[in-house]
């Protein structure tokens, strides 16, 4: 009975942990959502005062393209320097050797068929071959 006890409330303290975390999380990405917004805003404004300097310099049209090629300079230039910033993940590799492999599987095939039988376990995977074939 007490154990029984115990683990409840070690679950909902478990549950609870997790909802605090979950609770953080949010909250943290609230914010950042939030600047972000910010961010673009003073990006939008910087833009248009801008482009409202270049045009007392140059006609609309050639400010408009000029602001176009800036604005394209500096996403080719991001995505240069982007894999400089972020390391690149590399996958890892649960490499087992094909011998090992073998024996395991027939290692765990014989612990089946010992503890069922041969017959029962080619029902059973004759019934799972049908199953998996009307998906």
């Amino acid at each position: 009975m007490l154990r029984s006890a115990l683990a409840l409330l070690s679950t909902l303290q478990l549950g609870g942990r997790v909802k605090q975390s979950f609770d953080r999380l949010l909250r943290q990405a609230l914010i950042v959502v939030i600047a972000a917004a910010f961010i673009v805003a003073a990006a939008v404004l910087g833009l248009l005062a801008a482009y409202r300097e270049l045009v007392t310099i140059y006609p609309p049209p050639e400010a408009a393209l000029l602001m176009a090629l800036l604005l394209l300079l500096l996403g080719l230039l991001a995505l240069a320097v982007l894999p400089l910033i972020v390391p690149s993940v590399k996958p890892r590799r649960n490499f087992v050797a094909p011998r090992q492999a073998i024996v395991t599987t027939n290692g765990g095939m014989r612990q089946a068929v010992r503890y069922i039988g041969p017959f029962p376990l080619v029902l059973i995977a004759f019934a799972a071959g049908v199953l998996a074939s009307r998906r």
